[in-house]
């Protein structure tokens, strides 16, 4: 398991039509699902992602969750899912590598790391 949290400016229906292709197009993983509501002032966006990772025999997923209200957007990605691994059955740093990847496109379009967990 894995978490980033990040925030910035910007609005959730304008990175909901570019970050999902650019997270498939740069990390190489499929969407599982997404779901767009909006529940008062808030808009609510969160997609699943899916990537199998060979070394580990195993798929991992990792679920971006953002909250944009007015022009504020707040961002965690998790990660979550089983590995068999070479040693112990530890995830060999899977779950890093991925948040990594998936948080980079975020930073690189403005928006801070606030917590690295």
């Amino acid at each position: 398991m894995a978490r980033v949290h990040l925030d910035g400016a910007g609005d959730i229906e304008k990175l909901f039509n570019t970050f999902i292709a650019e997270i498939v197009e740069k990390v190489g993983d499929r969407v599982v699902d997404s779901v767009v509501k909006e529940i008062n002032d808030v808009k609510v966006l969160c997609v699943t992602f899916e990537k199998y990772y060979f070394r580990l025999s195993s798929h991992v997923a990792v679920t971006v969750l953002l909250l944009n209200i007015e022009d504020y957007v707040d961002i965690e990605i998790m990660s979550a899912g089983g590995s068999e691994g070479l040693v112990l059955n530890l995830s060999e740093g899977a779950h890093e590598s991925y948040i990594s990847e998936i948080a980079e496109i975020f930073t690189d379009k403005g928006y801070r790391i606030i917590k690295d967990d």
